[in-house]
């Protein structure tokens, strides 16, 4: 049971809690020879995570526990194109 940055984290999956990719933010000094990160890094309940285990990719709240979930994204989605008219 995790009890610090991942504290309350799962995947609504396959249930693995040990490992996650997480898209944060985290802010640089960037000169011409170089960036260096200043600070700490941060994300939110918004933040895309992506399960180590199953690869699932989601929001981080709906890999929170006991919370009621929303359908997380399993994969990108293409946009959908409407068939063309034909002249008749």
């Amino acid at each position: 049971m995790n009890t610090n940055c991942l504290a309350g984290i799962a995947c609504p999956r396959c249930g693995y809690d040990e490992r996650f990719s997480i898209v944060g933010v985290c802010t640089f000094d960037v000169t011409d020879d170089g960036s260096e990160a200043v600070g700490d890094h941060e994300w939110d309940d918004e933040s895309t995570i992506v399960c180590a285990s199953c690869s699932l990719l989601g929001k981080i709240k709906d890999f929170k526990k006991g919370k009621k979930r929303g359908k997380p994204r399993t994969k990108k989605r293409g946009v959908r194109h409407s068939p063309r008219l034909r002249n008749g």
